[in-house]
């Protein structure tokens, strides 16, 4: 199988736009409980 540059460059540029779509949501919720579990579990 032959493989695509291009086609490789978008799934990377699609998981990183994801990552950075998560990291805001989570400075978004970053107030409720829930986030800040969360925060104390990725630090821990």
């Amino acid at each position: 199988m032959t493989k695509h540059p291009y086609r490789n460059t978008n799934i990377v540029l699609s998981i990183l736009f994801i990552l950075f779509a998560a990291i805001i949501w989570f400075r978004k919720t970053d107030g409720s409980g829930l986030a800040q579990t969360t925060s104390l579990r990725w630090a821990a």
